[in-house]
């Protein structure tokens, strides 16, 4: 039994040696390569004509979606019979659906699958990426659909956007839209727009919104060097935002947390709110339960103030003078009110527990 077990090893040492002596061989003659060529996905281009809507429904692709030197919109994705699910892009009456199926149950190979496995780690390639290009100054009617983990796109302009999942615009206008996920606005004008952002975030950066409603739970929104006019954000359960350069007219931010309880952790969470250098214009109301308002202005003389919090506190920078707080004998709440002669806009802060900083 011994001489038995003996000769077992050795047999098996034999094997992992000739195994590492032949894997090398293969490996110096090129046979790793030949492998990754042969398990390595197929690049499609298609050509379409006359594209007036645009509808993306995919769960496991990016879209890439832009202008650029085509004649015609040029869609390019990769294929492969085992490792990406079947893309399809089709042109009826005008509108391009492009779509990805779920894969059946596959069945294949160890050494396919290293194959496509030092693909994939090669990272020279994005075989999830759905690239369309489509005519320099192109608009389209509409943008539907959805898609996991993300869509962006560059220099087209929209009628309407109704998207879910998260999106990126750059250099493109939309005239009236709806998205419900991430979003991300960078150089674009946006109308009649409305943004439902649940654990997610909400970019504005050199971009302008007017008539527009964001709807924020545990998620934020953020803008740069922005122009927001006739805007109302709501935040429910914890939600925050920070306005960075460019203006605000006529806007709106509320926050449902209106409960206090001391014993309640998710009520005494504190969210923030925080205006840099920003111009203020028209009326705007900033409302919540637990809140921090830290407001930085361009110009404060001519802002009309009405500020008040029940549990917390008043700052006001050196810029003021000769101002004096109250204190509410009914609700117990620190106020400022302030009018000038001429104003060119108003500021109303209210919130029940939370301090307030405007300078």
């Amino acid at each position: 039994m011994k001489n038995f077990t003996k000769k077992l090893f050795m047999m098996s040492v034999i094997s992992i040696v000739l195994g590492a002596v032949l894997l090398g061989a293969g490996y110096s003659t090129g046979g790793l390569q030949a492998i990754k060529q042969r398990s390595e996905p197929k690049l499609v281009t298609k050509t379409f004509n006359q594209v007036t809507d645009l509808e993306l429904d995919a769960n496991y692709a990016e879209f890439e979606i832009k202008t650029g030197n085509v004649d015609k919109p040029t869609l390019t994705y990769y294929t492969h019979p085992k490792f990406i699910s079947p893309i399809s892009g089709n042109l009826k009456d005008g509108k391009l659906t492009i779509s990805q199926k779920d894969r059946d149950v596959i069945i294949t190979g160890g050494i396919e699958i290293l194959g496509y496995g030092l693909n994939e780690l090669g990272r020279e390639k994005n075989f999830r990426l759905i690239t369309l290009i489509f005519p320099n100054d192109t608009s389209l009617n509409t943008l539907t659909g959805s898609s996991m983990p993300s869509a962006s796109v560059d220099g087209i302009n929209f009628n309407e956007v109704d998207y879910n999942g998260q999106l990126t615009l750059l250099n493109s206008s939309v005239n009236k839209g709806q998205v419900d996920g991430s979003f991300n606005g960078i150089k674009t004008k946006l109308t009649n727009f409305t943004i439902k952002s649940d654990y997610a975030f909400v970019n504005l950066t050199d971009t302008s919104l007017e008539k527009g409603e964001i709807s924020l739970a545990n998620g934020g929104l953020t803008t740069d060097n922005s122009n927001l006019k006739s805007v109302s954000v709501s935040a429910s359960e914890y939600g925050g935002i920070e306005l960075n350069r460019g203006s605000i007219e006529n806007f709106s931010f509320t926050s449902d947390n209106e409960k206090d309880d001391e014993d309640d952790y998710y009520y005494n969470v504190v969210g923030e709110v925080t205006i840099n250098n920003v111009t203020l214009k028209g009326d705007n109301t900033i409302k919540g339960g637990n809140l921090n308002v830290d407001a930085l202005l361009t110009d404060i003389k001519p802002i009309a103030y009405d500020l008040s919090t029940v549990k917390g506190n008043i700052t006001l920078g050196s810029n003021f003078t000769d101002v004096k707080l109250d204190r509410d004998s009914s609700t117990g709440a620190t106020t400022f009110k302030s009018q000038p002669s001429e104003q060119t806009g108003t500021l109303n802060i209210s919130i029940t527990k939370g301090d307030i900083k405007l300078q």
